[in-house]
């Protein structure tokens, strides 16, 4: 695969800090073809349990289970494309629909968008679950990205492709959806993913590596 110099500053990763707000979350196994996995860290910020004023979490109810295919909600045409182009319009509304499924909110809107091969993209959903089944929500999108480019297919005619998203995670509030109580803070933090895509009729999210 074809990697060149990126023009923003590597970090480490939104798997690896969006793993701070996500409870349990494993090593999320990238596309077969690449290697390496998703590393976890110790939680510094809000949990997927309710986080309560002695520290504490209550417990998440399992994740959706992530269906290979099912409809993606107005999925735009642009990242319907098999090009580099659409591929990064795909990542793109991806995590877009990933700060609404967070911040409404809603459970039915991320799993059309991988495979079970992903493991951060269940755990992205267990957190959407959590909060719908705790009466909880982030107030405001927890995630901007900067910059989006993708690194090429692996070989001539692979339907394996990869994408690196540069981000910020902005600093927003946990909080009761009807009290509007604060739960938790999540703090501000910088990084960058590689977000690995197979195309199967469709862009297809295998995994999800923070980039080092």
């Amino acid at each position: 695969m074809r990697r060149r110099a990126m023009p923003y500053a590597a970090g480490l990763g939104l798997a690896l800090v969006l793993s701070s707000v996500l409870a349990g979350c494993g090593s999320g196994s990238p596309d077969p073809a690449s290697t390496g996995a998703v590393p976890t860290v110790a939680s510094s910020s809000a949990p997927t349990g309710a986080a309560t004023s002695s520290g504490t979490t209550s417990s998440t109810p399992p994740a959706t289970p992530t269906s290979a295919k099912p409809t993606i909600e107005g999925l735009p045409e642009a990242a319907k494309a098999r090009t580099r182009a659409g591929a990064n319009e795909f990542v793109r509304y991806y995590f877009e629909k990933l700060n609404e499924a967070w911040s409404v909110p809603r459970t039915d809107v991320l799993p059309g968008f991988a495979l079970v091969s992903c493991k951060t993209c269940a755990n992205y959903q267990k957190t959407a679950v959590g909060l719908a089944a705790e009466g909880e929500r982030y107030r405001g999108d927890m995630v901007v990205t900067t910059a989006i480019d993708g690194l090429g297919e692996n070989g001539p005619g692979d339907p394996k492709y990869t994408v690196i998203a540069a981000f910020k995670q902005m600093p927003v509030e946990r909080v009761d959806s009807n009290s509007g109580r604060v739960v938790s803070t999540v703090t501000a933090k910088e990084g960058a993913v590689f977000v690995y895509l197979t195309y199967r009729d469709r862009w297809l999210i295998s995994g999800i590596q923070g980039r080092d």
